[in-house]
């Protein structure tokens, strides 16, 4: 059950990873359209894909504990993510 999830986990990391690469027109509307918010969506895409290509091993060979930790550590880089992603949305006063 745990390599299930964690196989949809980096898939579905990959497909988020893949858009904040390539088509970083969806996002930036929301955050405004400046070389730092550019650079910003795609360090986090870069992220996700290696988080996601690091999900493929750990699925295949690792132990419940390897399974947990890539989980924990998956979810943390997206909370780190939707944190600044929502701090840089706030309309200016």
């Amino acid at each position: 059950m745990i390599t299930i999830f964690i196989c949809i986990f980096a898939l579905l990391l990959a497909v988020i990873g893949f858009c904040l690469l390539k088509k970083p027109r969806l996002f930036l509307p929301l955050i405004g359209d400046t070389p730092e918010h550019k650079q910003f969506l795609h360090g986090f895409g870069l992220g996700y894909f290696i988080v996601a290509l690091v999900g493929i091993p750990v699925a295949i060979w690792g132990t419940k504990l390897i399974a947990f930790a890539y989980l924990f550590i998956a979810l943390l880089i997206t909370l780190t993510f939707s944190i600044r992603f929502s701090g840089k949305m706030k309309q200016p006063k």
